[in-house]
């Protein structure tokens, strides 16, 4: 196992019991994300409590509480840091219940973690994606990025370029569904709607032992090609998702396209130019 990754079955223990309730006020923008000497020891204690079955872990977690009190935030991120180091399941389980046991909301969540993706180091990323995965994942695995939503309609005229890459790297189609729901989206009948519903069937029907077919191709480009041309940044952010990942969708004029658009949220892509 990774040290930077939960196990499945601790990132399956926080998908069940994590936190739905009302959302809150985001924390503020300024956190930090080096580790703090101080609350790295309480949480520490409070872990090896846990992992332990000590007596004294309801103490350990109600002294980190109280260290943390009125900065949310602060201990959300120095918790991910903490289990940045955790290379054995013991740890990482104890970090998982002491996760699941300061019972963060959505909001607190999404506003701490997620505009900071990009900001820090790969390995603290990878534990960031983890601990948002606890929100955006179904039992079964599939994406629902319904917490996003409601998040991101509050902040519907400035979203974090870090969320946005976030949503689109997970799940292309949840993230477009998502934006659309925020943003108003296409009608159901719009052109731009059926486009999306031949990618999104193309893409589902394809068995990961063969190549897409010359007509299911052919079907997708011209699908593709119009949503890199719509006026809406969410499905042009959807097109430059899809080219990156299935480059044989696309052209390298429609790459050229996107990687020149006005919108930095859709240059903001690795898209590869087909045959580059």
């Amino acid at each position: 196992m990774s040290p930077s990754r939960f196990p499945r079955t601790i990132l399956a223990l926080l998908v069940a019991g994590a936190a739905i309730g009302p959302l809150c006020a985001a924390p503020p923008p300024s956190m930090p994300v080096e580790a703090d000497a101080t609350m790295q020891a309480a949480i520490e204690a409070a872990i090896g409590a846990v992992a332990r079955l000590d007596d004294a872990a309801g103490a350990r977690i109600e002294s980190l509480e109280a260290l943390a009190a009125g900065r949310r935030g602060d201990l959300l991120l120095q918790l991910a840091i903490a289990l940045e180091s955790s290379a054995g399941t013991e740890r990482s389980m104890a970090g998982a219940l002491l996760v699941r046991r300061l019972a963060f909301t959505p909001n607190e969540m999404i506003g701490t973690l997620a505009p900071r993706l990009d900001e820090v180091r790969p390995t603290l990323r990878r534990v960031m994606t983890e601990l948002l995965g606890t929100l955006d994942r179904r039992e079964a695995g599939a994406a629902d990025f319904a917490p996003y939503a409601a998040w991101l309609r509050e902040r519907r005229s400035a979203p974090p370029p870090a969320l946005v890459r976030y949503l689109f790297e997970t799940a292309p189609g949840e993230a477009l569904r998502c934006l659309r729901g925020v943003y108003g989206g296409a009608a159901a009948a719009s052109p731009e709607a059926d486009a999306f519903s031949r990618i999104d069937s193309i893409l589902a029907r394809r068995d990961a032992s063969r190549a897409l077919g010359a007509s299911e191709v052919d079907a997708g480009r011209a699908a593709l090609d119009l949503l890199g041309r719509s006026p809406s940044w969410w499905d042009r952010r959807y097109a430059a998702a899809i080219l990156e990942s299935d480059p044989s969708l696309g052209s390298p004029a429609l790459a050229r396209r996107l990687e020149a658009d006005p919108n930095p949220l859709v240059r903001d892509t690795r898209a590869r130019r087909p045959g580059r």
